[in-house]
Protein backbone atom coordinates (compact mmCIF):
# COMPACT_ATOMS: atom_id res chain seq x y z
CA UNK A 1 0.00 0.00 0.00
CA UNK A 2 1.60 3.41 -1.01
CA UNK A 3 2.11 5.98 1.69
CA UNK A 4 -0.90 8.14 2.70
CA UNK A 5 0.86 11.64 2.04
CA UNK A 6 2.50 10.30 -1.54
CA UNK A 7 -1.18 9.36 -2.37
CA UNK A 8 -2.39 12.90 -1.64
CA UNK A 9 0.19 14.53 -3.32
CA UNK A 10 -0.17 12.28 -6.69
CA UNK A 11 -3.78 12.65 -6.57
CA UNK A 12 -3.64 16.71 -5.69
CA UNK A 13 -1.76 16.85 -9.34
CA UNK A 14 -3.39 14.69 -11.36
CA UNK A 15 -0.77 11.58 -11.15
CA UNK A 16 -0.74 7.89 -8.97
CA UNK A 17 1.10 7.57 -5.91
CA UNK A 18 4.21 5.45 -6.38
CA UNK A 19 4.61 2.16 -5.03
CA UNK A 20 6.71 2.56 -1.35
CA UNK A 21 9.98 0.77 -1.87
CA UNK A 22 10.25 -0.22 1.76
CA UNK A 23 8.05 -0.66 4.41
CA UNK A 24 8.47 3.19 7.04
CA UNK A 25 8.95 1.71 10.54
CA UNK A 26 8.88 3.78 13.84
CA UNK A 27 12.22 3.98 13.73
CA UNK A 28 12.52 5.49 10.27
CA UNK A 29 10.49 8.14 10.90
CA UNK A 30 11.73 11.31 12.93
CA UNK A 31 10.07 14.46 14.19
CA UNK A 32 12.31 16.93 12.25
CA UNK A 33 10.02 19.42 10.32
CA UNK A 34 11.84 19.64 6.58
CA UNK A 35 10.44 22.50 4.73
CA UNK A 36 9.22 22.21 0.86
CA UNK A 37 10.24 24.27 -2.20
CA UNK A 38 9.19 24.39 -5.24
CA UNK A 39 11.50 24.79 -8.50
CA UNK A 40 10.78 25.71 -11.78
CA UNK A 41 13.55 23.89 -14.25
CA UNK A 42 14.46 25.90 -17.56
CA UNK A 43 17.48 25.13 -19.96
CA UNK A 44 18.63 22.72 -17.03
CA UNK A 45 18.65 25.24 -14.41
CA UNK A 46 16.30 25.55 -11.29
CA UNK A 47 15.04 28.56 -10.58
CA UNK A 48 12.61 28.58 -7.50
CA UNK A 49 9.51 29.62 -6.68
CA UNK A 50 8.26 31.71 -3.77
CA UNK A 51 4.82 31.38 -2.54
CA UNK A 52 3.31 30.54 0.63
CA UNK A 53 1.69 28.14 0.07
CA UNK A 54 1.46 25.60 -3.14
CA UNK A 55 -1.20 25.13 -5.39
CA UNK A 56 -1.59 23.25 -8.66
CA UNK A 57 -1.74 26.88 -10.47
CA UNK A 58 1.52 27.18 -10.15
CA UNK A 59 2.43 24.31 -12.29
CA UNK A 60 2.20 24.68 -16.18
CA UNK A 61 2.10 22.25 -18.65
CA UNK A 62 4.97 23.37 -20.86
CA UNK A 63 7.62 22.76 -17.74
CA UNK A 64 9.07 20.83 -15.80
CA UNK A 65 9.56 21.56 -11.74
CA UNK A 66 11.14 19.97 -8.91
CA UNK A 67 9.37 19.30 -5.34
CA UNK A 68 12.24 19.68 -2.68
CA UNK A 69 10.66 17.86 0.70
CA UNK A 70 13.98 17.72 2.56
CA UNK A 71 13.76 13.76 3.03
CA UNK A 72 13.08 13.66 -0.59
CA UNK A 73 12.64 15.52 -4.40
CA UNK A 74 9.65 15.14 -6.66
CA UNK A 75 10.09 15.83 -10.89
CA UNK A 76 6.69 17.31 -12.12
CA UNK A 77 7.18 17.07 -16.09
CA UNK A 78 3.75 18.53 -18.03
CA UNK A 79 2.80 17.10 -20.33
CA UNK A 80 3.93 19.37 -23.66
CA UNK A 81 7.78 19.02 -22.37
CA UNK A 82 10.46 17.81 -24.54
CA UNK A 83 12.19 14.69 -23.75
CA UNK A 84 15.07 17.03 -23.71
CA UNK A 85 13.35 19.11 -20.91
CA UNK A 86 12.34 15.99 -18.77
CA UNK A 87 16.56 14.92 -19.20
CA UNK A 88 17.62 18.17 -17.98
CA UNK A 89 14.42 18.24 -15.13
CA UNK A 90 16.03 14.98 -13.83
CA UNK A 91 19.66 16.24 -13.73
CA UNK A 92 18.15 19.40 -12.13
CA UNK A 93 16.80 17.30 -8.94
CA UNK A 94 19.76 15.41 -8.17
CA UNK A 95 21.53 19.09 -7.96
CA UNK A 96 18.80 20.34 -6.00
CA UNK A 97 19.31 17.74 -3.12
CA UNK A 98 22.71 16.72 -2.22
CA UNK A 99 21.89 14.21 0.36
CA UNK A 100 19.82 12.32 -3.05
Amino acid sequence: MADAEAGEFWGFFGGCAPLPRKIACDEDKTDVSLSTKLFCVEKGQAEPIEADSLTREFLDTNKCYTLDCGAEVIVWMGRTTTLDERKSASGAAERVSPSC
